[in-house]
């Protein structure tokens, strides 16, 4: 991954866990970064298909996106994005 990518998840898992110490919803640090940990691997399994999609360079990478957003919730959805964005493209002569 880009080294933007890495700063932006550390800058989001701060600010996470400062607006939740100032909620008082979360008092200890530790599950406040737990609980960061849980949605960033949530949110990195159910936008699997969009990054695989985006990582092969697919031309419909944006399509997958809008799929697998609104429909991956949906485990047939999901598995629809998946196998769309592993498929091989067809070369056009």
């Amino acid at each position: 991954m880009k080294r933007s990518v890495w700063v932006l998840l550390g800058l989001a898992s701060l600010l996470v866990q400062r607006a939740a110490w100032a909620s008082d919803q979360i008092s200890d640090p530790m599950i406040a970064t737990l609980v960061f940990m849980g949605v960033v691997l949530f949110l990195t399994i159910y936008f699997t298909p969009t990054i695989v999609g985006f990582i092969r360079k697919k031309s419909n990478k944006m399509a997958i996106l809008v799929l697998n957003f609104f429909l991956g919730w949906t485990l047939v959805g999901w598995v629809v994005a998946l196998v769309w964005a592993v498929t091989k493209e067809e070369k056009k002569s």
